[in-house]
């Protein structure tokens, strides 16, 4: 389970910015809240903001990390990743860029709290971490500590200790060292990102049903609610299913205009919008079935506001999410902007400022001059195109 998730010098981000999925003492939804321990978790954050003010480049920080500790530039021949930082300041390009996280495992009877991050610099990793804190406690302690190539503190084993220091280089990092070498005291760190999932704005186009999975295609609950939430938006589709013969070919069943037949039409001649809800169901399902993390950028692309504001509520079903899974989405949809299904700690905004640099906090952190916060029965939406709350396309300023 996720808890925050930190950056710096990262594109547009300058300065650290966070995003904190640790629920508040605020009372709204409180039957939503993921508890594990003594931690109580959201199970989803919207990140709002104008266009270019840097909500997909946290979509794109949280998957290079994924993608980081997951070894995809180990594995593909000829690619190697390659350092973005803040460019409108010469300082900050000769500066390393930072990704941090602190989760929960699910399996980690103890509900210990793991803080994970790393450091890059050009194309070389320069620094690693991995701290460790018991739900008693307030201070964290190293498990290991790196500095470009040299392990240079950790509790491991003096075995486990010389094959991490044996294997690492410029461009490897424990984490995925660990896994390879099967040391089980860390291979937690690359488990919880191997439950990532990230959806794209483009996912509609990008989708091919011969990559789904034969547990999503034999869940036959699952791709019943399937077939409810694509009846919300278009009442002649009466069936789905995905044919095992013919590549796994998704065919919709519409009913017949005027008559009692049907006829089976395939996903590929279906709507936008019918593609891109099909192409996140497999993302979703594979979440709840792990208990993991699902970012879709820019959710409201070619899906209507009840359609988005459906997704939001089922998805923070225990009874739906029974694993509870996490996501995280980012918006230009102000509809959304509302205490009918979010709580004031789960509403995101991202701003930049006119120096190009940007950054990130939530409704429940803003107060006014008399340090009062927003009040949960405010109008969001209204209020927001109003300004009140910043994070406004300049022309609305």
């Amino acid at each position: 389970m996720l808890v925050e998730f930190c950056i710096k010098n990262y594109k547009s981000f300058k300065q650290e910015a966070a995003i904190d999925l640790s629920a508040t003492k605020m009372t709204e939804f409180s039957n939503t809240l993921i508890i594990n321990g003594s931690e109580k978790l959201l199970p989803i954050s919207v990140l709002f903001g104008p266009n270019a003010s840097g909500k997909s480049t946290v979509f794109e920080a949280y998957k290079f990390m994924t993608d980081m500790v997951g070894g995809k530039f180990l594995l593909e021949k000829g690619n190697t990743f390659t350092q973005k930082p803040f460019l409108f300041d010469s300082y900050y390009k000769e500066r390393e860029t930072v990704f941090e996280v602190y989760f929960m495992l699910d399996d980690d009877s103890r509900a210990r709290v793991f803080n994970y991050g790393f450091a890059i610099l050009k194309n070389k990793i320069v620094a690693e971490w991995l701290n460790v804190k018991a739900r008693t406690t307030k201070n964290y302690r190293i498990v290991f500590s790196r500095k470009g190539n040299e392990l240079y503190r950790s509790v491991l084993s003096h075995a486990d200790h010389e094959m991490i220091q044996n294997i690492i280089t410029d461009d490897m990092l424990i984490a995925t060292a660990a896994k390879i070498l099967k040391i089980s005291s860390l291979e937690g760190i690359y488990d919880f990102f191997q439950k990532n999932e990230f959806a794209s704005e483009d996912i509609g186009t990008e989708f091919s049903s011969k990559d789904l999975s034969k547990e999503f295609i034999d869940d036959k609950e699952f791709l019943g609610k399937m077939l409810e939430t694509f009846r919300t938006f278009d009442k002649t589709i009466t069936g789905l299913r995905v044919d095992k013969n013919l590549e796994k070919k998704v065919l919709f069943t519409h009913q017949k205009s005027g008559s009692n037949g049907s006829i089976e039409i395939p996903m590929e001649m279906e709507s936008r919008g019918v593609r891109k809800v099909f192409s996140l169901f497999p993302k979703i399902h594979k979440v709840l079935s792990t208990g993991g993390v699902l970012f879709i950028d820019e959710i409201d692309s070619g899906l209507h506001t009840f359609l988005v504001r459906s997704f939001i509520k089922c998805l923070t079903d225990k009874s739906f999410n029974a694993k509870q899974a996490q996501f995280i989405f980012t918006t230009n949809d102000v509809c959304q902007l509302s205490n009918d299904i979010l709580r004031r700690d789960e509403i995101w905004f991202v701003e930049k400022d006119k120096n190009g640099s940007s950054s990130m906090f939530s409704l429940a952190d803003i107060v006014d001059e008399y340090g009062i916060g927003i009040r949960k029965d405010e109008s969001f939406s209204k209020n927001y195109l109003a300004g009140k709350y910043g994070a406004v396309p300049d022309t609305l300023e």
